[in-house]
């Protein structure tokens, strides 16, 4: 297992499926299954490519930045006062390896939520 994904081997017929293969899908338009919707790293498109339906972007709101700073904020930080209060952790580590992996989780987090809601929401419609 990978990244909690099986993982088949090409020489038995099967086809990968890892972490990186999930990312690409939570890529897809809700409608078509076929066009991308973000446009860069965490700006959702106006419109799918290949069904031309309207992205409402303005329909999830904030939902997924306030999902992604409580996660943050309730499961990072916790760990993160543990290990300081026992370990004490220095400034170098905060600024080399902590602030890069609050940045990353929060990009990946509100990517993955964007587009969970933007599934939800055309779902529901």
């Amino acid at each position: 297992m990978l990244f909690g994904c099986f993982c088949f081997s090409l020489f038995t017929g099967g086809e990968e499926v890892n972490f990186i293969n999930i990312l690409k899908y939570l890529n897809r338009c809700p409608n078509c299954k076929q066009g991308s919707i973000f446009k860069g790293l965490i700006k959702l498109k106006n419109y799918c490519c290949n069904c031309n339906t309207k992205l409402n972007s303005e329909k999830i709101g904030d939902s997924a930045s306030w999902v992604t700073t409580s996660l943050i904020c309730f499961i990072f930080l916790p760990i993160l006062f543990i290990f300081e209060i026992n370990i004490g952790i220095s400034y170098k580590t905060y600024i080399t390896i902590i602030l890069p992996l609050l940045v990353f989780l929060s990009i990946i987090f509100l990517r993955i939520f964007k587009y969970l809601l933007l599934k939800k929401y055309y779902e529901v419609e």
